[in-house]
């Protein structure tokens, strides 16, 4: 997946808490691991999905878009991630 072009469609599963955290705006990043770099691009759409304390997918789902990535050595795990976040409102 290098060199994916942007505005890319992901889906991407996080616990309840961190999903209500997202849709009220508290929370506007997230660590994603990474094979290749490159995977995730700003501009690319994320489609967060809701899992329960169960492990079963709630049917709750949002749509954020990413606007910056964090993979510089020394700031981040090598193989790792930080995506900053924008709730698309007009997308749920």
């Amino acid at each position: 997946m290098t060199g994916a072009k942007s505005g890319a469609l992901r889906d991407v599963k996080v616990n309840s808490k961190h999903f209500k955290a997202i849709s009220i705006l508290e929370l506007t990043s997230l660590v994603r691991y990474e094979e290749d770099e490159g995977v995730y691009t700003a501009g690319d759409l994320i489609r967060v999905k809701e899992w329960g304390a169960n492990g079963e997918f709630t049917g709750s789902a949002i749509i954020v878009e990413v606007t910056h990535c964090l993979r510089e050595k020394g700031m981040v795990i090598p193989g790792t991630v930080i995506l900053s976040i924008r709730l698309r409102v007009s997308e749920i």
